[in-house]
């Protein structure tokens, strides 16, 4: 990959505390290991795409407190550009608070980002230090800001990821200016206000939504990409993954690395389904 080859991400970024529980215990309270990390969708975004030999520049905002410092400079020293963060005087950098078993999957987990819930549009004065092949929203943003971004005008194109079913409404707007949209099933089944029982029957309601690309993953099921070059699919890793945390992240930034490349979609999809740099597999 071209190391002059900039991408801008816009969202979160904040400190992830990750207690995964030992095998053979039950109960509410159980032995384990607790792992703290960068994490927020755009900052693990921007730390794979690092990985894989691009230069991202991160948008996202921070308090103005020793946590941001130091999860700006984690930031730095993985390759992150953060010479566009924002500093939040009134809130703090925001935490993320996982549980999962001892397979990797997500029990529970409580996000704390009111630092970036309070952003409004017009909040990233857009100066790169130099121009962008792409840039990559995701729905932590407030839909005012994901709503200034992709009307910009002369922007890249752009990529987005709903975050959570949840969250998914707030790219409902912008979904015939996305080049690429990255989900899941469920996320899927939340901008299409209904349920689907394949990855292949959400990534083409996707499209049919208006997004010019979509894809759609499902857990340890194939992944599905849909475009005007066809709808192509692959199957991820069996060995599967170490944590459900960032997993998906690291996915989109191999594929959308690959697609910068112009690699074909059946290469994309390979390409992107390998084990990551960084995290864990998607």
């Amino acid at each position: 990959m071209a190391s002059e080859t900039s991408i801008s991400c816009f969202g979160a970024a904040h400190w992830d505390y990750l207690g995964q529980s030992h095998p053979g215990h039950a109960g509410p309270d159980r032995p384990g290991t607790v792992r703290v990390r960068p994490g927020g969708v755009a900052a693990n975004v921007s730390i794979e795409l690092a990985a894989c030999g691009l230069i991202p520049d991160l948008f996202t905002v921070v308090g103005r407190d020793r946590d941001g410092e130091s999860l700006l400079a984690a930031l730095r020293a993985a390759g992150v550009g953060t010479d566009q963060a924002l500093f939040s005087d009134t809130l703090p950098t925001g935490r993320y608070v996982a549980v999962e078993d001892e397979a990797g999957e997500l029990i529970s987990a409580v996000a704390d980002c009111r630092a970036i819930e309070a952003l409004t549009a017009g909040a990233f004065h857009i100066k790169p230090s130099r121009p962008a092949r792409f840039w990559f929203v995701e729905a932590n943003l407030p839909p005012a800001v994901i709503e200034d971004l992709a009307a910009a005008e002369a922007r890249p194109p752009l990529a987005a990821n709903p975050v959570s079913p949840a969250r998914a409404n707030r790219l409902k707007t912008v979904l015939p200016l996305l080049d690429i949209l990255y989900c899941n099933r469920p996320e899927a089944e939340a901008l299409c206000d209904r349920r689907f029982r394949t990855p292949a029957d959400a990534v083409q309601a996707v499209l049919d939504m208006g997004a010019r690309r979509a894809v759609v993953t499902d857990g340890p099921r194939s992944v599905y990409d849909a475009s005007s070059f066809g709808i192509f699919s692959a199957d991820p890793d069996p060995a599967g993954f170490a944590s459900a945390t960032g997993a998906g992240d690291a996915f989109l930034a191999r594929h959308l690395a690959a697609v910068i490349a112009e690699a074909p979609p059946s290469d994309a999809l390979h390409a992107a389904l390998r084990r990551p740099h960084g995290k864990e597999q998607a």
